[in-house]
């Protein structure tokens, strides 16, 4: 998955629709081998697809730590704990 979104990251510049077309199904196969869910073209949640991408990189930075690399882990920063949840009656 990380190195999905970095070579995404480098072609976002390029001028080649068929690089960027490509880099985006490896994206989207290396997510649906892990939830089968989002094989295929059907429409999913946006914010499943999200949750599901910051967790396998997570996994994958808590791999690379503890292993030889020294490497900080890709979404330590957007980790937080909801305090309180509001809701709308109307």
């Amino acid at each position: 998955m990380l190195r999905c979104l970095a070579e995404l990251q480098q072609a976002r510049l390029s001028s080649s629709k068929k690089q960027k077309k490509q880099l985006l199904r490896a994206l989207k196969s290396c997510l649906s081998a892990r939830c089968p869910a989002f094989d295929g073209y059907d429409q999913e949640d946006a914010h499943e697809f999200l949750m599901l991408i910051l967790l396998q990189l997570k996994e994958e930075g808590e791999a690379l730590r503890t292993s030889c690399v020294s490497s900080i882990c890709p979404v330590e920063h957007f980790e937080f704990q909801l305090k309180s949840v509001r809701t709308c009656t109307r």
